[in-house]
């Protein structure tokens, strides 16, 4: 009996070593297979003739040994280097970011020339990435990279077949680039089922509709314009599509922080499946300054605002959708409804014997006008805290001069003496400027612009400046070198983040 009890604890020892023994390598495992850039070993620590890194051994051996061979040969006729890493997975989420880190740390490619490509595969993220260095990128466009993968990496990686489909890529990068004229050939083969734009013909065509009815818009936006305007030449100011794009191109700065911070979503929004919105989004802001511009043009053509506001209430009737397709032109539409609004009131005649005509401003020069100003308008005139209009009785001819109020009424009162509105507002004329260390000195007081009467209402104390507060931080860089060991190194290229990448 006790002999059976030792044997059931031995075993159960022995069971539970072992699972535990288990969790521990399946754990060290899992942490191993996760690669950093340091970690994956250099195929030219081995010697110069080998250019495949495989440390999971995803390849058999005799794969790794004829793309060796294909490498050698490739270099050997054209000095440029390829670099083939298979591994499991990698650290970060990126795999561009890590293949373009390998590619500069090992310096794939001649550093004179910089023709160096690298074929980068992560099997557990079915990921795959083509780098190519500076020198590479006219050989092997990315679009070629891309037909390249689509064609020979993924059928046979869908497969689990890593061999055959590494082999038929570097067959055709090698013919590629042993025999130029093969490219076209490739592509003949390729075009028909990789083509962008039969790829993609959906998503183009509504892109281009979009851009359509952009430039209808737009145009028609710029005939209505001409059309209404009146003979007041007057500077365009900034291109529409200028300062559409630059708005477009700030809200894409914000948006990329939105999304990567906020969603945690930025690889998804940036494809090329949203190109329309972008477009829609783009083109909406352009149309959205057009408007504004239209507007703008349009009011400082004329100088007689009743000539101005029925010109604005032309453009608004002819365009009042386009706001529904550019939302920001509504502020436009608004701000030409509160203009209309508040100076209908001016162009009600003197009384109702319909005897009056009001005189246009943009009919009479505004020399000739003034001279119906007594000295005290021509002032309030001058400070714009009145406007005028000006009526003629049509039997007696007399002129009737009406002032409103004008955009800076809220800056001047009545004048106590001269009786006009040109009595500025309270304000402080400094005595003593103050600086960083003492306060300053001044007086309140109102002036006539028109008079000269003044009034000093007391002496104030002007705050001491204050220093804007700023902190410089400073920091160091580093710097680490690669030295390879005695079997070889790669040439010392570098790449710009050429390539073309995909899954499987």
């Amino acid at each position: 009996m006790k002999n059976n009890k030792s044997f059931m604890h031995v075993l159960f020892y022995t069971i539970s070593c072992i699972v535990i023994h288990a969790f521990l390598l399946f754990g060290s495992l899992t942490v191993q297979a996760q690669y950093t850039v340091e970690e994956i070993p250099n195929p030219k620590e081995n010697g110069q003739n080998y250019y495949v890194s495989n440390p999971n051994g995803i390849l058999s051996s005799s794969a790794e040994s004829e793309i060796n061979q294909m490498a050698v040969e490739i270099e050997a006729k054209t000095k440029a280097e390829v670099a083939v890493v298979v591994v499991r997975d990698f650290e970060g989420d990126d795999d561009f970011a890590f293949a373009h880190r390998l590619f500069n740390s090992w310096g794939i490619g001649k550093k004179e020339a910089n023709n160096g490509l690298l074929l980068f595969i992560g099997t557990d993220r079915h990921y795959y990435r083509f780098i190519t260095g500076y020198g590479m990128e006219a050989l092997l466009p990315d679009a070629y990279l891309k037909r390249v993968g689509e064609s020979f990496l993924v059928p046979h990686f869908r497969n689990s077949d890593y061999d055959a489909g590494v082999i038929a890529a570097m067959q055709a990068i090698k013919q590629s680039l042993l025999a130029p004229d093969s490219v076209k050939e490739l592509d003949s083969i390729l075009k028909r089922n990789n083509s962008f734009w039969f790829k993609h013909a959906e998503l183009l065509n509504k892109a281009g509709i979009i851009l359509l009815i952009v430039l209808i818009v737009y145009l028609y936006l710029g005939w209505i314009t001409k059309s209404v305007s009146g003979r007041v030449k007057i500077k365009k100011g900034l291109h529409p599509v200028v300062s559409g794009c630059g708005c477009f191109g700030i809200l894409i700065f914000f948006s990329v922080f939105i999304f990567a911070f906020g969603f945690n979503n930025l690889e998804e929004v940036f494809k090329l499946k949203n190109l329309p919105i972008f477009l829609a989004i783009l083109g909406s802001l352009i149309l959205a300054m057009k408007y504004n511009q239209s507007r703008t043009l349009i009011s400082d053509s004329y100088q007689d605002d009743e000539s101005k506001s029925t010109a604005l209430s032309k453009f608004s009737t002819r365009t009042l959708l386009i706001p529904l397709i550019a939302p920001l032109a509504f502020f436009d539409l608004f701000a030409v409804s509160k203009f209309r609004n508040k100076v209908k009131v001016r162009f009600v005649p003197p009384d109702e014997s319909g005897q009056w005509k009001r005189i246009n401003k943009d009919e009479i020069s505004t020399k000739e006008l003034t001279k119906y100003l007594n000295d005290g308008q021509r002032t309030e005139q001058k400070v714009n805290s009145k406007i005028f209009e000006f009526w003629k009785n049509t039997l007696s001819g007399k002129i009737q001069v009406n002032g409103f109020d004008g955009e800076e009424a809220s800056s001047y009162e009545e004048c106590p003496k001269c009786h006009f509105f040109t009595f500025h507002t309270p304000y402080i004329k400094t005595i003593t400027a103050a600086t960083y260390s003492s306060s300053g000195t001044g007086i309140e007081k109102q002036d006539c612009r028109n008079c000269s009467y003044q009034i000093e209402l007391g002496k104030v104390t002007i705050p001491k400046k204050v220093r804007s507060s700023s902190s410089g931080s400073s920091g160091s860089s580093g710097s680490s070198g690669s030295s390879g060991s005695s079997g070889g190194s790669f040439g010392g290229g570098s790449s710009g983040g050429g390539g073309a990448g995909g899954r499987w």
